[in-house]
């Protein structure tokens, strides 16, 4: 991720047509999620889902920047501090297959279904993505304390 990502992320308010549009449950998590949109291969943006906790982490990695000493050039959100050997770059780690582009990638970019992928990752924090086999964005209910 650039760093210009990070700070040119969209921070407007909701369209007020589309809220009315989304449950109660979907408004909260429209409002707790914001969105970055990266660039993937072959150009295409990939949007990213960032909670407010990695939200502050990757405002104060932004202020740590020059007292970990990475090169003002250095565009990356992510950087390592100068001098880093390229050779040990955890290359193994950053690779991914098929599965994942269609799985993330083809995520479209309306709020609505932001709202609706935020129903999995609430899930998955609470350990119920196993209850969810099966079952469509749609199928999901999550209660505004935010239970599966």
């Amino acid at each position: 991720m650039e760093l210009q990502s990070f700070t040119s992320r969209d921070l407007t308010e909701l369209n007020p047509d589309i809220v009315r549009g989304l449950t109660e449950f979907e408004r909260k998590l429209a409002e707790h999620f914001e969105r970055v949109e990266i660039q993937g291969k072959r150009s295409r943006k990939v949007p990213v889902l960032l909670t407010p906790d990695m939200i502050a982490a990757m405002d104060l990695l932004m202020k740590s920047r020059k007292i970990y000493q990475v090169h003002k050039e250095n565009v990356y959100m992510f950087a390592w501090p100068d001098p880093f050997p390229i050779t040990e770059a955890p290359t193994a780690f950053a690779r991914h297959d098929i599965c994942v582009h269609r799985e993330f990638y083809r995520v479209p970019e309306s709020i609505l279904h932001l709202a609706k992928v935020s129903k999995q990752l609430i899930a998955i924090e609470k350990g119920r993505l196993p209850y969810l086999q099966g079952k469509g964005l749609d199928d999901i209910e999550v209660n505004p304390e935010g239970e599966i």
